[in-house]
């Protein structure tokens, strides 16, 4: 217990000293959260109302694997977009992970 609670008081730490990198950190998750923001609410809106007011076949499928996509957890969304983005997944080629 003693170990949670050091690790505790140096996070704390590190944010009220505006650590360098636990800035860096903190901004470019910012910057990801924002993105996709813009992202999703660019492709989300436009196909939601294409999905509500049109009609179309497989419109039933449609909103099956959409109401199943906001069921999954975050994490595991985020896990599968790592799989397809890593060096041996579906999109290696567009080189988006840098690992330094």
């Amino acid at each position: 217990m003693q170990t949670f609670i050091d690790a505790l008081q140096e996070a704390v730490r590190l944010l009220f000293e505006l650590d360098p990198l636990v800035m860096e950190i903190a901004l470019r998750s910012l910057q990801v959260t924002l993105g996709a923001l813009v992202i999703s609410t660019l492709l989300g809106i436009p196909l939601g109302a294409l999905i509500a007011l049109a009609q179309f076949p497989g419109k039933r499928l449609v909103v099956a694997i959409v109401y199943t996509g906001m069921g999954l957890p975050p994490v595991v969304v985020g896990l599968v977009v790592y799989l397809f983005l890593s060096r041996s997944g579906a999109w290696a080629t567009w080189a988006w992970l840098l690992h330094r």
